[in-house]
């Protein structure tokens, strides 16, 4: 699946293959049972993101999650991996399926997953880092699922600096996602420079609100040069109709020099309250 395909059928997988699964009956002690994916990134965990759809019919179950296939030990992009779903139904139990595989044989799609349900589908923001050549590229996507179809396209390139010890494997920022209007909205950081020395812990990033206006997706920078801890997962959190009917940004983030406190920015557009 490549981002010019547009819409994909979600295919699910019902052999084993190389997807290891235990399913156990209800027993009538604690009634649990458990389904299971491999993962083969040792350097970061999965993301996951779960969910209730309803598609007319009541509640289903969805899961969707990024898995890798590769890992490369030492390496400045060790993960290659896609994005996954599995959806439960009574009848079938857990039945897995990939949705993404990123824009390159390279890819490390999924990443960052960010989901929520709204109207009749899933929702979905994530990156797809991938290093078909050299620097590595960074791809924000916007996704749905409603049952039938998956449809995945990009949203905007954000930066990925070479070099140093903050490279693909360590870009942890979670982008927000919203509907305004009845349109999608994400919220990223594009990273600008890594950290400058062993104890300076932060490095900078720009933050950005995307909107899609019915025809293409519309960039607008909200705030320059935000410190941002190395190993921290900032996640950004965007209301699509927020006060007054206006979105909001927002997010933590560290000093931006020595001896300052961290803190928490609320970013509105629209007009400015006292």
């Amino acid at each position: 699946f490549q981002a010019e395909d547009g819409i994909r059928d979600v295919e699910r997988s019902r052999g084993l293959g190389d997807v290891y699964k235990r399913q156990r009956l209800w027993d009538d002690v604690g009634g649990w049972g458990s389904f299971e994916e491999p993962d083969n990134d040792l350097n970061k965990g999965m993301d996951v993101r779960a969910m209730l759809a309803d598609f007319g019919e009541g509640n289903v179950p969805l899961v969707f999650y990024e898995r890798a296939s590769e890992y490369s030990p030492g390496s400045p992009f060790p993960s290659i991996g896609e994005l996954w779903m599995a959806e439960y139904s009574e009848a079938e139990g857990w039945a897995p399926s990939v949705l993404d595989e990123g824009g390159s044989g390279l890819s490390n799609t999924g990443r960052n997953l960010s989901a929520i349900w709204a109207g009749d589908k899933a929702h979905l923001a994530y990156y797809d880092l991938h290093s078909a050549g050299w620097p590595s590229v960074a791809t924000l996507r916007y996704a749905t699922y409603d049952e039938l179809s998956f449809t995945a396209e990009d949203v905007m390139s954000v930066a990925l600096p070479d070099g140093g010890h903050d490279v693909a494997k360590h870009y942890y920022h979670t982008p927000g996602i919203a509907l305004a209007g009845g349109n999608p909205v994400v919220a990223t950081f594009s990273r600008l420079s890594n950290p400058p020395a062993a104890d300076v812990p932060f490095h900078l990033a720009d933050l950005y609100y995307c909107r899609f206006d019915g025809d293409a997706w519309v960039h607008e920078m909200v705030a320059e040069d935000v410190a941002m801890y190395l190993h921290f997962n900032v996640a950004v959190q965007v209301t699509g109709d927020g006060f007054d009917g206006y979105p909001l940004v927002i997010f933590p983030t560290g000093p931006e020099e020595a001896g300052f406190a961290d803190h928490l920015e609320i970013w509105q557009r629209g007009p400015l309250g006292p």
